[in-house]
């Protein structure tokens, strides 16, 4: 953690600091804590559809499905070259479970 907020003090445009944050919290069980760090990553660039993607890959592995598709899907309108293996399938499956009234966030 002390890396990683040394590495976002010299340049507080990085997301990788944010993600190493994020995947510390959820070893720690913080999940809501890991998940509002993946949303700032976006927030810091939110050009960059790999921010779309961590997040929306987090929310579907927690099994929030609506948020999942949210993410996902900006991620897929950003980047063109969306592979299945990189979040399309989740994508994919989030929406089927969004559009069948299962989603439980």
């Amino acid at each position: 953690m002390r890396l990683a907020d040394r590495a976002e003090s010299v340049d507080p445009l990085l997301v990788e600091p944010l993600w190493a944050k994020a995947f510390a919290a959820d070893v720690r069980g913080q999940s809501q804590r890991a998940f509002d760090l993946y949303v700032r990553a976006v927030h810091r660039q939110p050009k960059n559809p790999q921010t779309w993607r961590l997040a929306g890959l987090y929310a579907y592995q927690q099994r929030c499905y609506r948020l999942a598709y949210e993410y996902l899907e900006k991620y897929t309108e950003l980047d063109n070259n969306a592979k299945p293996s990189q979040g399309g399938d989740a994508y994919r499956r989030a929406l089927a479970i969004v559009n069948s009234g299962q989603a439980r966030c």
